[in-house]
């Protein structure tokens, strides 16, 4: 994570990324923590992924959100006025 930490973080006395950071930041220690486990051969899954990052981004969890609103449309002119009952008894 030390790497993730600019020299401006530091002199401003940060000694963590800044908070809006931390999305990216996991997903490189992740990248680190995949590559050891490969190079050790402790990895499950196979075959090893080429790009490692674009696989771990792959798998994460995705926050925005669907809109739960119904899908809404113009009703036409002539049924937005109500029918009188002389022509719905037609």
């Amino acid at each position: 994570m030390s790497r993730q930490v600019s020299d401006a973080d530091l002199e401003s006395g940060r000694l963590y990324p800044p908070q809006k950071m931390i999305p990216e930041v996991s997903v490189k220690i992740a990248v680190d923590i995949t590559k050891w486990y490969y190079k050790n051969g402790k990895a499950t899954t196979y075959p090893e992924p080429v790009n490692k990052e674009q696989f771990i981004r792959s798998h994460l969890y995705d926050t925005e959100y669907s809109s739960y609103c119904p899908i809404t449309w113009e009703w036409p002119a002539e049924h937005k006025a109500p029918r009188s009952y002389d022509k719905v008894n037609k």
